[in-house]
């Protein structure tokens, strides 16, 4: 499902938002991926909150660094819309 090097920066992100709250709730979408990355979960056993979790706090890293000039997030920005098509597809699954 994913590249080496996209398991690697999935690997950073997830160390880098380890601890990191916003509005009182965890960032959790790292941990979930580096979990599937991993296989260690199937992205079909993850709840429809959580994937609408994992979008949002997707969509919200990906802005709060979209003005970091000094940022490389090229890895996270190309893995993207792969994260938003998959997740949309589960999603449909509940519908």
């Amino acid at each position: 499902m994913f590249t080496k090097d996209q398991i690697e920066e999935i690997d950073v992100l997830k160390e880098i938002c380890s601890g990191v709250e916003v509005n009182g709730a965890s960032v959790v979408c790292f941990d979930i991926l580096s979990d599937i990355a991993h296989g260690k979960k199937d992205i079909s056993s993850i709840s429809k909150e959580d994937l609408l979790l994992m979008k949002k706090q997707l969509h919200d890293y990906k802005d709060f660094w979209s003005e970091a000039d000094w940022y490389d997030n090229r890895v996270f920005l190309e893995l993207l819309p792969r994260l938003d098509e998959v997740i949309n597809g589960e999603l449909l699954k509940f519908q």
